[in-house]
């Protein structure tokens, strides 16, 4: 179990640094393409990994795998990297906080758990720390002062609908991981090819292609980094978790994110109310995580 508690840590530190980075990337590349950028930068990181594999006896894992990185990383990380250019770091990872009353939510629905009194009372807390950061004045106030409530709105709908896929495909992970061989690292390659391949899907049906405009030297420095770390790092340690701790308390830990991005500047003036609203988030992910 502390193998997972400390994998989640990092995997939150980490996935915290990299949203930082994409946020503040400056090319006319969509969400979807910066999204598919990434992970295919990260998946030839990572297919050494299945070299061997015995494809034959884990068939129905692999489908379950790609089915979650199509629905999570696919689709989830595009919405998460679009609200990101829309409302910044610190108020997308805040949405963030809900990822673990959702997974709870899973585990009753689909497992049939009781959830008791203290996770409602995170629930709330949880999202009182949303209202109050929704209700801020947006980061990097000189380059968003001419976005309207209606970008920022949609920004908040694609951070929502985003940790809705995030927490869905964890879930269809960790059903492969404690119920068959395969190993975290397989796992990570396996959620990235259906991610790919998904992408790959998207943009053909839209009749888009993937070239990729010039980039500036430090641009291409900054996507380099944040896909080791986000991409690669964040993933196998994502793995690492859902393999040792339960869906409710691995996103839990995997979504202290909010008290990582405390720490980034980003051009906005600190707000008292910044910290009141982490500090809801914080103390209401720990109430869902004593349960």
């Amino acid at each position: 179990m502390l193998i997972g508690i400390l994998s989640a840590l990092l995997a939150s530190s980490f996935w915290t640094i990299s949203c930082s980075f994409w946020s503040t990337l400056s090319t006319p590349l969509s969400a979807l393409q910066i999204n598919c950028l990434k992970n295919t930068i990260a998946l030839f990181f990572f297919l050494p990994f299945i070299v061997g594999f015995p494809l034959g006896t884990e068939l129905n894992g692999v489908l379950f795998l790609l089915l979650s990185g199509a629905i999570g990383i696919a689709i989830g990380d595009s919405l998460y990297i679009a609200a990101l250019r829309r409302l910044g770091t610190r108020r997308t990872l805040t949405v963030e906080s809900l990822a673990p009353l959702i997974a709870f939510l899973t585990d009753v629905s689909l497992m049939g758990k009781h959830i008791p009194l203290s996770v409602f009372v995170g629930a709330l807390l949880v999202g009182s720390s949303l209202i109050i950061i929704a209700f801020q004045s947006p980061p990097y106030a000189a380059q968003l002062a001419r976005r309207n409530l209606s970008t920022q709105k949609t920004g908040f709908l694609f951070a929502f609908l985003g940790v809705l896929c995030g927490v869905f495909g964890a879930f269809l992970s960790r059903l492969v991981l404690v119920s068959s061989e395969i190993t975290p690292l397989e796992s990570s390659t396996f959620r990235l090819i259906g991610g790919v391949f998904t992408l790959i899907i998207l943009f053909w049906s839209k009749r888009k292609h993937l070239l990729l405009p010039e980039f500036k030297k430090y641009d291409w420095i900054k996507i380099v980094i944040a896909t080791f770390i986000g991409t690669n790092l964040g993933i196998a340690l994502q793995q690492v978790v859902f393999k040792n701790l339960s869906l409710g308390i691995g996103i839990t830990l995997l979504s202290l994110s909010p008290l990582f991005a405390l720490f980034l500047r980003e051009g906005d003036v600190f707000k008292i109310s910044s910290l009141f609203a982490s500090s809801f988030a914080v103390i209401g992910i720990w109430l869902v995580f004593t349960y």
